[in-house]
């Protein structure tokens, strides 16, 4: 069947802005197409749809190269995006340090990519079209041999290294509350066993137990009489009123309750949140993610969570550790990270 290439000039690179103008044709024995030439659209000046020749050898070869830039730069912001995540866990400051440069070089490698994409014109799009009009993407990889040939030995061995300090929750390596912290946290409160209690329902939801601390300490402080005095917002994780009706309970009957009973509401409000999620019932839920459902849960499975224009992102700015105008689920491991550090 023959191809055309799909062109949508002045466009975002990468595909964020796309057009539903593709070419359709009942005759697959169309002349528009000789043995030298392919059949490309344009939108002319006046909006009217034009097509003309080019030379096919040519417009092949740079859409390849087009592709495999793009499948570069993918997989450039894929490794900086899980440095950075590894960054924020880490406590170690001469891996710190390592992870920074790593991070620095890919941004420049991430430049000079793009520099390359722009000076083919942005012209192309990750998309190629069949004479039919029936559209597919370009597939990226992410073959770990990929990652070899584009990244380098330095940066693998880096990832190697830094794997070993840091663990799935960016909180601590261990799924189980240290004992230190759980008679901090329970005199705090003042309940014996609060703990114990805190891993046994993140052990139910899934999640790591000093994930769940540390979302109650960004949340309410560890207060569970805690209350917002902008919103209904209650409790050790400040459920509104509408998400407690939603588990039949309610403001009034938790402020009633010990900080020891109120983790049952708790658990079954993430649990809840867990479904709004799109994630099944036993999925595991990493620190990122256990924020995210808590913050924007209809989000919680997208690494960008919201970014600058939006609402959500206009009231919640200081999630934006990177302060790259996006909240994504590593700003919010981050930050519980940081949160954890305060009990």
């Amino acid at each position: 069947m023959t191809e055309i290439i799909k062109l949508s000039e002045g466009n975002n690179v990468g595909g964020v802005q796309s057009t539903n103008n593709d070419i359709k044709t009942t005759d697959k024995n169309s002349n528009l197409t000789t043995n030298s030439s392919v059949v490309t659209k344009k939108e002319s000046e006046d909006n009217l749809i034009s097509f003309e020749e080019v030379d096919t050898d040519k417009n092949t070869q740079e859409q390849k190269e087009y592709q495999r830039l793009f499948k570069k730069k993918q997989r450039l912001i894929k490794r900086k995006d899980e440095l950075t995540a590894k960054l924020s866990s880490c406590r170690n400051d001469s891996v710190k340090n390592k992870i920074k440069s790593q991070i620095s070089d890919l941004d420049s490698q991430i430049d000079s990519c793009q520099s390359e994409i722009d000076s083919l014109g942005g012209k192309y799009k990750t998309e190629v079209v069949d004479f039919e009009g029936y559209a597919y993407s370009t597939e990226i990889s992410t073959d770990n041999s990929a990652y070899d040939e584009i990244l380098g030995d330095s940066q693998i061995a880096l990832a190697q290294v830094v794997n070993t300090v840091s663990n799935q929750s960016a909180t601590t390596t261990t799924k189980t509350i240290p004992q230190e912290v759980a008679q901090r946290v329970d005199n705090k409160i003042g309940e014996k066993g609060f703990c114990a209690k805190v891993e046994q329902i993140a052990q139910e939801i899934n999640c790591n137990a000093n994930d769940l601390l540390a979302l109650m300490q960004s949340e309410s402080g560890l207060n569970p009489k805690s209350q917002s005095s902008v919103s209904s917002a209650t409790g050790l994780i400040q459920c509104l009123s509408s998400t407690l009706q939603s588990v039949g309970s309610s403001t009034s009957q938790i402020l009633k309750m010990s900080a020891i009973e109120q983790l049952d509401v708790v658990k079954k409000v993430l649990l809840s949140l867990k479904q709004v999620a799109g994630l099944k019932a036993n999925a595991k839920v990493d620190t990122g993610t256990l924020y995210a459902i808590c913050f924007l849960p209809a989000k919680a499975k997208n690494d960008v969570i919201c970014q600058a224009g939006s609402k959500e992102y206009a009231n919640n700015k200081g999630l934006d550790i990177d302060g790259n105008g996006k909240i994504t689920k590593s700003d919010l491991a981050a930050r519980l990270n940081k949160k954890y550090k305060e009990i």
